[in-house]
């Protein structure tokens, strides 16, 4: 698929069919195979617009635009256990799949799958969501 310049996406339902195989969530999953491609960036979509400082309540919660190694501890606070509905692993799992991934080398973009063309504004090197930058 990379080499005819596809970029696959990863469920678990596709690919494990029984119970007992069960990983904690597809971020997880998509984490596990990118690392073993050595793929350049990852791009996890969610329902919100990227990792969220200060309140996600709040009026405005700011959307945090860029983590590195030198930042990532002073945003790790804002991340919360917190899951949707039919979510398994929430932001805590994308932060900490990012975090592992930004340590080999991997950038990866935490986005709102929801958005209109979200992909394709990433791809253009639009600043969209938060992008984890490798080391």
């Amino acid at each position: 698929m990379l080499r005819d310049g596809i970029i696959p996406i990863v469920n678990e339902n596709d690919v494990v069919a029984i119970g007992e195989l069960v990983f904690t969530d597809n971020d997880e999953l998509a984490g596990l195979i990118a690392n073993q491609l050595k793929a350049d960036t990852v791009i996890l979509l969610t329902s919100v617009e990227g990792v969220l400082g200060g309140e996600p309540c709040g009026k405005k919660p700011e959307i945090i635009s860029q983590i590195n190694l030198k930042n990532i501890a002073s945003f790790q606070k804002y991340i919360t256990k917190e899951k949707t509905s039919t979510g398994r692993g929430g932001m805590a799992t994308k932060f900490a799949t990012a975090k592992n991934l930004m340590l080999r080398g991997i950038a990866v973009y935490i986005a709102n799958g929801k958005r209109k063309n979200v992909l394709l504004e990433i791809m253009s090197g639009k600043p969209v969501g938060t992008k984890f930058i490798p080391q």
